[in-house]
């Protein structure tokens, strides 16, 4: 399993008077003890190995692996300090959730997607020296892959470094009045827990709200974790007042959904868009090889350049994947 960040530990906790420079920690992006341990089955879950090295190998399909919790979701992001200091609303307390900690979830996922990036770009250099032995046309397509990907990163890298900075402000000031967000609880406990940003280029009608070939126009970004919790179930999306317009067409449209499509919109755009998510084991296992296969390509929509974009990829059709049961939502 890959842990992400290991060549750059670094606390990435920012104070008014500088940085932190204390020893970073195994963080879990996904809370272990709020969530993990309630997915889990004799404390594992299935989790998506994104390995790039394995993603080479096996011709860009990602494969599910039975972890322990302790290993879920983990990233060396934060010092234990820090980690415990900023998200303590949202590890220890109920989550109602407050506009803070709808804030705090956000957050959390953005500094995981950073540090992700971060360290991606040392490791998909490496990935260069995979082509050794390779004919030809494999070698093409390894240099090729790499090149890209490298491109990628590094522009991701440009904008995350500057939406850290804007939720770093609101982090010390607490002040929320940039920050956008909208929360769905459901009656029972989800089988899937997910944190992750994306940037969503189609919502669950369909329509398209950005293009990814708009190489001079920042795409918006949005937030989405999945949790289960005391009463039930929580998924919680958050962005920023730039992203206002796009992010609360995607919201709209999934609450457009009738209640009996919302889980299974969820599990698909959870598919769709994140590769941090966590299956509670018995319900991988229940799911049929076709549904297993069907919603597992699903990650490598628009996310291949040689797979062309499925724009209708969030419609619900006729799969069942979960019945959450949704009750309410919340706007921030």
């Amino acid at each position: 399993m890959l842990e992400l960040g290991r060549g750059d530990r670094a606390c990435l906790y920012i104070s008014a008077t500088g940085s932190c420079t204390l020893p970073t920690i195994r963080a879990h992006s996904i809370s272990r003890n709020a969530a993990l341990s309630r997915v889990a089955r004799k404390g594992h879950v299935y989790q998506p190995n994104a390995n790039p090295f394995r993603l080479l190998k096996n011709f860009g399909r990602i494969t599910y692996e039975l972890v322990g919790i302790g290993n879920a979701s983990v990233f060396t992001g934060f010092c234990s300090t820090h980690d415990a200091l900023i998200f303590r609303p949202i590890d220890q307390e109920e989550l109602t959730p407050t506009q803070e900690q709808a804030f705090l979830l956000h957050y959390r996922a953005l500094c995981r997607e950073l540090y992700v990036k971060r360290a991606s770009l040392s490791t998909n250099e490496v990935m260069r020296d995979a082509d050794r032995g390779k004919s030809i046309y494999a070698q093409r397509h390894i240099q090729e892959f790499v090149t890209v990907r490298n491109l990628g990163i590094k522009a991701a890298l440009r904008e995350l470094e500057q939406e850290k900075e804007e939720c770093d402000r609101m982090l010390l000031t607490k002040e929320y009045k940039d920050f956008r967000g909208c929360a769905i609880r459901f009656a029972t406990a989800p089988t899937l827990a997910c944190a992750g940003l994306t940037q969503p280029m189609y919502d669950f009608a369909g329509s398209v709200l950005q293009e990814m070939s708009d190489v001079d126009k920042q795409l918006s970004r949005l937030s989405f974790t999945l949790l289960p919790t005391e009463t039930g179930g929580l998924a919680s999306f958050g962005w920023l007042k730039d992203s206002d317009a796009v992010c609360a067409a995607f919201i709209t449209s999934f609450l457009s959904l009738s209640d009996e499509s919302k889980s299974n919109g969820i599990v698909q755009f959870i598919f769709d868009s994140f590769e941090n998510h966590v299956a509670q084991p018995d319900w991988w296992e229940r799911l049929s090889d076709d549904l297993k296969s069907e919603i597992s390509l699903r990650l490598l929509n628009w996310a291949d350049p040689s797979i062309p974009v499925d724009t209708a990829a969030l419609i619900p059709g006729g799969r069942h994947y979960a019945d959450w049961k949704p009750e309410n939502a919340s706007w921030f």
